[in-house]
């Protein structure tokens, strides 16, 4: 295999690996919004319970 396949075989993995890890991010990112409407909520509850 010469450099110049190498290369691009080294570039298309790395754009992957890229996608992969933004997808991981976005995916994370929208995770953590969603617990924290879900602790707000059950901030609320409890408030009304012991109150």
């Amino acid at each position: 295999m010469n450099i110049a396949a190498l290369s691009m075989g080294f570039n298309q993995m790395n754009i992957q690996q890229e996608a992969s890890v933004s997808v991981m991010k976005m995916a994370m990112d929208s995770a953590k919004g969603q617990s924290g409407d879900l602790a707000k909520i059950l901030g609320l509850i409890m408030m009304e319970i012991f109150h």
